[in-house]
């Protein structure tokens, strides 16, 4: 450590300080909302560590003294101000149909199910269909409970306080560990894990944060907001409106303590969605491009992680200004998120998923939001499903897929694409309520012999009659 700051090697020493803290560079990535080749770039001085925002996320996350980045202790640092991110709402040509992007940083996860989905994708152009869903995977018949359901019997206790988990305080490093541990959970569509996990991280969490001071508890309630970001997006998933609610609030409280800019624009843009459910679509709109302007304004930078939730903002206004009937204002939107992902060179930045391919998602749900099942099916053919980065993002193409052919009339489209997203995502599937209602349509469907296997899928995600 002492020959590497010597000689400025900067990269060296965030290598030294993670493995001191047994950190992956995968775990590493999720805390600072970037890849694992992204850190190993870092590390390897590939991409020199010249950006302040970045440089002060390492600060916070692996409790690295200020001083030794040449930062001041209030993060201030003699680095030029870099570029400022593109103008909000600035239309910029977009082929939503790429798929050029370095399949290298999608991770371990996506290499081993990439055989399996890559025989129930369609190629570009293509009819989407998944015709080789028919048999179920080993041990469905026997599927029991409901996942998502359990998990949000715990996440309820836990807000109510009607259960707690008994934990002590613990270390950065131990919180930074867990936190990875539930965003791989989520990402990969875990749901049983995340219900035994993630009470116990926000637990642990909030009593290190009542005992911390100074930089680690700013760096506690980073962590804590973090994982009430997640535990947001999952009850938002599971339709859940009043836990999810006080979830959201905590996790922007949190946010705002800690000073840290993208995590509280996270916090942010899952209000904006709670706000869009809840029917107001106008507001949720302006919300959510307002938090964009002061991102762009506050960061003024062209970070991979501030360009994720920048564009991730600008999709979530896209897809609210659909939702109010305005298609103008939705695909100017959401050209301007394209515009931002097309700078982004590997596709999980912010562990959220985000790229052009991402856009094309919003797209998708846009389309079906104002009664176009056909332009989302054929922005849905541009997207080549086995190469999204994470099995969440996957499900949610099929579900979204499912929807627009159930609009269309197309039934056992439908279900092939529902089998698909059981497939990639099993207990993402089993727990969605919009999976559990579209099943419901099938079942009542007058051509059942044309959908085999139909009665025990229902099963699966309980709604067999």
């Amino acid at each position: 450590m002492t020959a590497a700051r010597a000689a400025g090697d900067l990269g060296a020493v965030v290598r030294l300080v993670r493995l001191a803290r047994g950190l992956t560079q995968s775990q590493l990535g999720a805390l600072l909302c970037c890849s694992a080749s992204a850190i190993s770039r870092l590390e390897t001085g590939e991409q020199p560590l010249t950006n302040t925002a970045t440089l002060q996320r390492l600060v916070r996350h692996l409790a690295i003294p200020p001083a030794v980045f040449g930062l001041s202790p209030d993060g201030a640092s003699g680095h030029a101000a870099p570029a400022v991110m593109p103008s909000l709402l600035k239309t910029r040509p977009v082929n939503v149909g790429s798929d050029d992007h370095n399949e290298g940083e999608a991770g371990d996860d996506l290499v081993r199910r990439r055989d399996l989905l890559a025989n129930l994708a369609v190629a570009a152009g293509a009819a989407i269909t998944a015709p080789n869903l028919l048999a179920p995977r080993p041990g469905w018949a026997e599927a029991a409970g409901d996942p998502g359901a359990l998990l949000v019997g715990r996440i309820e206790d836990l807000m109510l306080g009607t259960a707690r988990p008994q934990v002590t305080s613990v270390t950065l490093p131990v919180l930074q560990r867990a936190l990875a541990e539930v965003v791989a959970d989520f990402q990969s569509c875990r749901y049983a894990q995340l219900a035994e996990r993630l009470p116990r991280l926000i637990a642990a969490a909030e009593t290190t944060c009542g005992e911390a001071s100074g930089d680690t508890r700013s760096a506690a309630l980073s962590l804590l907001a973090d994982a009430y970001n997640v535990t947001t997006r999952m009850l938002i998933k599971l339709d859940d409106g009043h836990i999810s609610w006080i979830s959201g609030d905590r996790a922007r409280a949190a946010a705002n303590a800690s000073g840290d800019a993208l995590v509280f624009a996270e916090a942010t843009r899952n209000l904006c969605i709670l706000t869009r459910t809840a029917g107001r679509h106008d507001k949720a709109q302006t919300l959510a491009v307002d938090a964009a302007r002061r991102l762009a304004t506050s960061a003024g930078t062209l970070d991979p992680q501030y360009l994720s939730q920048y564009g991730l903002l600008l999709s979530t206004a896209g897809y609210s200004a659909a939702k109010a009937g305005d298609r103008a204002a939705s695909v100017e939107l959401l050209d301007e998120a394209a515009a931002a992902a097309r700078r982004i060179t590997h596709g999980n930045t912010h562990w959220m998923g985000f790229g052009e391919w991402g856009v094309t998602l919003y797209r998708v749900s846009s389309a079906l939001a104002l009664g176009d099942a056909g332009t989302a099916i054929e922005h849905a053919r541009s997207v080549r499903p086995e190469q999204l980065p994470t099995i969440e993002r996957q499900a949610r193409y099929w579900v979204d897929v499912a929807r627009a052919f159930a609009m269309w009339g197309k039934t056992r489209n439908c279900y092939q694409a529902l089998r698909a997203a059981e497939h990639a995502a099993p207990e993402e599937t089993w727990s969605l309520p919009v999976v559990r209602s579209l099943t419901t349509d099938l079942l009542s469907a007058s051509r059942q012999a044309s959908l085999p296997g139909i009665q025990d899928f229902a099963r699966r995600v309980h709604t067999a009659r």
